[in-house]
């Protein structure tokens, strides 16, 4: 088994290959990254604790869970893959490869609706914060 600092145990594809199962189990805990990392970390502990493994098996587990319960991040394959990235890859390699799939993916005009949405919520959220720090600066 190969190891890496700050992190040890396998970090070959073996839990990932097993994780399905588990995925379908925890089908109802979805939307919650922390339920499934748990159970994957405690189903992968005695062969693959490498951080890697851990988060491919994590993001896998979670992908199984949210496929069999039509989770509303299936609106396209490239909104999965990159919700799945945003929730639950921890890992600047498991992220890279994730990015390397969504980029691989047609574009559909309903990611493209997306990717607005997202922007106006940013936008939203920017400027809600903006005039709330004005407000302050002029209180004081």
């Amino acid at each position: 088994s190969s190891s890496s600092s700050g992190s040890s145990g396998s970090w070959s594809n073996g839990s990932a290959m097993r994780i399905a199962p588990l995925g379908f189990a925890l089908r109802a805990a979805a939307d919650s990254v922390v339920v499934v990392r748990s159970a994957v970390r405690a189903a992968t502990s005695f062969t693959h604790t490498h951080d890697e493994a851990v988060d491919a098996a994590t993001v896998l587990a979670l992908a199984v869970a949210r496929a069999a319960t039509h989770h509303a991040s299936l609106r396209t394959p490239r909104a999965f893959v990159a919700a799945l990235r945003a929730d639950a890859a921890t890992t600047d390699a498991l992220r890279a490869r994730l990015d390397a799939v969504t980029t691989a993916l047609p574009t559909t005009d309903a990611d493209d609706a997306l990717v607005l949405e997202r922007a106006r919520a940013k936008r939203d959220t920017f400027d809600a914060d903006t005039a709330a720090d004005k407000a302050v600066l002029q209180a004081a």
